[in-house]
């Protein structure tokens, strides 16, 4: 008995006769490959979208070129194996498991090549390289009743728009109907490669090729890398380019009788293919269960990528979620309150997730709550979020805390973790107040570690990881007021297990008779003070600044300016100094001492600010001259919050250091300014000097209004 047939024959495409078991794996160069196997083949519509980078094409290009000029060791390049599914030897569709990326960017190739013949009327094209046109048109389509029809549909987010490609391809038969082609195809690819992530690698992709056949095939800039290339001219450098990729080029077809195999088939690395993520790890392990549910678990996949596609998007335009596998990771680090080493990923999924059907729905309706809550509040005129508030001052601030949240992630990734357990606990959609309250509450507690006291990311980390595993997986009522109630058992329950772990020198303590690490050194203290780490007040930090204003803003403004600018003017905008760091040239008088500024924050009456400021000041805060590291000075008063306004980019760069006079011309213009020097408390006097008074006012309003709202709840904000 065979061995090898008995374990492979039930999932390998195979026949058998006079007792022995033949199987269908064949290797094919890329010409027979399209042309005598299955005549169409298609990506299933659960797999992840076309997603290689520019460099994985431009290096699969150049693979290509070197294999034409045998700079490699053979004279053949192997692009590793190609698993399809065969149920028959009629079969005329065949679903690709595994090649997508290199299927999908050999269409490309293919198409171009078929284009390069338009690309510069100049060129002389000579019957030799049509003739291989003609090779890859038969790669790229096969014939019925006399019409041309694809022979390979790509990922469906990036299916539509390859078949238009390739469809408007066909009608180009000479140069002005290329550059016409050309032009209404990117007109139309504009219009969508903001809204999905696989059109603008398309896009890109389309592009990276057609610069490489023009600039190394059709008019070379110059042949030092590949010198050879000279002795050939274009139609020849064209011609035996594609034979290389039709006759040269090889694989390994493996027919796969079903699809649900084990993971295990697909780990190894394909030679230049794209390793398997985190994500099709999981795909091929819930696909391997079944639970008797494919075809649920295959539109539960197609949708996961769909809305990653978006989430990644331009149109969404986050920082803070990088690619699919952190969304996964952090996910799971939301869920169970810890850090997970990479390797051990695959094992939560296998154990929490994959334990029943019910299990493996949980995580799909997590997964989409947490992208769908993104994606909509990217956008705050359409968020369906935002405008399930009423009545109209409910919603502006429901606008106004999103926008804040988001720009806070932005900076700062660590609450993002907090939000995510709060996704996955409360539906946004059906429970919008209790997940805006928690919004608030996270968004205090992050601005009051990140920024008040100034803590290590990776304490900040471990101490809302913390809170997930030991408070809010058993209580998720304390997302609704969880600073809040920090605060107040800190400073009046002494019983309170909280109050207790910030006493002992023990390394754990009790909570609901569970024992629990405790958090990081360190603790929730008088919320309305500030230490000598403050960044609150006087920090040098661009992006803190411009936290502690929108948070200002938040709280100040009813909200207003939030709803009266766009998305895109808050993408814009630039901090600026209204004394500015190198002042010298317009503000030749403008240096007072510390014990001026003393005596006016006395004046003040407001002693919390006064001992605050003196406790995290060592020396001297005059305004001094312009040094190129604004570190170096942090106690110089132009670093004061109060001295900073936050400004559109390209009135930002008009008014650079300019006397007061002119610039306080430009604010009044409504230029788009926060916080608005319109409001009362903080209003900019025409004809009068911006002095050191001015800032420490206006500091002393900001630095007030911010600590003495950390304690309110959502309802009285």
């Amino acid at each position: 008995m065979d061995f090898r047939a008995e374990i492979t024959k039930d999932f390998i495409y195979n026949n058998s006769s006079g007792g022995n078991t033949h199987f269908h794996i064949k290797p094919y160069v890329l010409y027979e490959f399209f042309t005598e196997t299955s005549t169409t083949k298609k990506i299933p519509n659960y797999q992840r979208p076309y997603s290689w980078e520019k460099s994985n094409v431009n290096q699969f290009l150049v693979d290509i070129l070197e294999t034409m000029l045998e700079k490699k060791t053979k004279d053949s390049w192997f692009l590793g194996c190609i698993y399809v599914t065969k149920e028959s030897d009629s079969q005329e569709v065949a679903e690709i498991l595994d090649g997508q990326q290199r299927l999908t960017t050999l269409q490309i190739i293919f198409n171009e090549l078929i284009l390069s013949q338009y690309y510069d009327e100049t060129v002389k094209i000579e019957q030799g390289f049509l003739d291989s046109i003609n090779n890859i048109k038969d790669c790229l389509y096969f014939k019925k009743v006399g019409k041309r029809y694809p022979r390979f549909s790509t990922d469906p987010l990036t299916d539509v728009l390859l078949k238009k490609y390739l469809a408007g391809s066909l009608n180009v038969n000479c140069y002005s109907s290329y550059k016409k082609f050309q032009k209404k195809f990117e007109e139309e690819l504009s219009k969508t490669i903001s809204e999905s992530k696989s059109h603008k690698t398309l896009y890109d992709n389309i592009n990276t090729v057609r610069n490489f056949l023009r600039n190394k095939l059709i008019n070379p800039k110059n042949y030092k890398q590949y010198p050879l290339l000279e002795s050939y001219d274009v139609t020849e450098r064209l011609e035996f380019y594609t034979n290389t990729i039709l006759y040269r080029l090889w694989l390994i077809n493996i027919p796969l009788v079903q699809e649900n195999i084990s993971v295990e088939l697909f780990e190894s690395l394909n030679n230049r293919g794209k390793p398997l993520s985190m994500i099709d790890k999981f795909q091929f392990q819930s696909l391997t269960k079944g639970f008797g549910k494919d075809q649920e678990i295959k539109k539960s996949w197609g949708k996961v990528f769909k809305l990653m596609d978006k989430l990644h998007s331009s149109a969404v335009n986050i920082s803070f979620i990088a690619s699919d596998e952190d969304l996964i990771k952090l996910y799971f680090e939301s869920k169970f309150g810890e850090e997970i080493a990479k390797e051990d990923y695959l094992i939560k999924f296998e154990n929490d997730c994959l334990d029943n059907y019910n299990s493996l729905e949980g995580f799909f309706t997590d997964i989409f709550r947490i992208s769908e809550f993104f994606i909509d509040i990217s956008n705050a005129e359409t968020s369906s979020f935002i405008k399930g508030f009423e009545p109209t001052k409910k919603n502006k601030k429901a606008k106004a805390i999103t926008r804040v949240l988001l720009s806070f992630l932005n900076v700062y990734k660590n609450p993002i973790r907090l939000v995510f357990s709060l996704l996955t606990k409360y539906n946004y959609k059906t429970e919008n107040t209790i997940v805006i309250s928690g919004i608030w509450e996270i968004l205090k507690l992050s601005f009051y570690k990140n920024i008040i006291i100034a803590e290590q990311g990776n304490k900040i980390r471990s101490d809302f990881n913390f809170y997930i595993k030991s408070i809010l997986n058993k209580d998720p009522s304390y997302f609704i007021s969880l600073f809040y109630k920090l605060y107040l058992i800190l400073e009046s329950d002494t019983s309170h297990p909280f109050h207790k772990l910030t006493q002992s020198n023990s390394s754990s303590f009790q909570f609901d008779n569970v024992k629990f690490p405790k958090p990081g050194q360190g603790e929730i203290s008088y919320a309305s003070s500030l230490d000598s780490k403050s960044g609150l007040l006087n920090t040098t930090d661009n992006r803190d600044s411009t936290l502690v204003l929108l948070f200002f803003v938040l709280l100040n403004d009813e909200y207003e300016s939030f709803n009266s600018f766009s998305a895109s003017a808050f993408k814009s905008q630039n901090l600026e100094h209204i004394f500015p760091r190198a002042y010298f040239k317009h503000w030749q008088t403008k240096t007072y001492k510390k014990e001026e500024c003393e005596t006016y924050l006395e004046k003040l009456g407001n002693n919390n600010f006064l001992r605050s400021v003196q406790n995290c000041l060592e020396s001297d805060f005059e305004l001094r001259k312009y040094k190129t590291q604004p570190y170096l000075q942090p106690q110089a008063l132009n670093e004061w919050i109060g001295n900073k306004l936050l400004i559109n980019e390209l009135a930002n760069k008009k008014i650079g250091n300019k006397n007061y006079a002119v610039k306080y011309e430009k604010y009044d213009t409504g230029l788009y300014i926060l916080p608005s020097i319109k409001n009362n408390d903080l209003k900019l006097v025409s004809g009068k000097n911006f002095n050191y008074k001015t800032i420490i006012n206006r500091s002393n309003i900001i630095v007030t209004k911010i600590t003495k709202s950390l304690i309110c709840n959502w309802d009285y904000i």
